[in-house]
């Protein structure tokens, strides 16, 4: 029997023993671009959001504050 023949095993690691970084960059360049805008997007809305709220609930002094007034 020729050695073509042979089953050869599939490169790479099984997605069961991928780390994190690995399955993200197995992911497909748009899909990682859409990802990473929604993650940027999700950052985004958090900042503006709690810009606003510290404008309207400011925060109390803390006890070292108080201390040195």
């Amino acid at each position: 029997m020729p050695a073509n023949d042979a089953k050869s095993k599939p490169t790479g690691n099984p997605i069961a023993n991928r780390t994190l970084a690995q399955s993200y960059a197995a992911l497909p360049a748009r899909t990682r671009l859409y990802f990473s805008l929604g993650v940027c997007a999700v950052a985004l809305a958090g900042i503006m959001i709690s810009d606003q709220l510290e404008e309207k609930i400011p925060a109390k002094p803390s006890d070292n504050q108080k201390a040195a007034q």
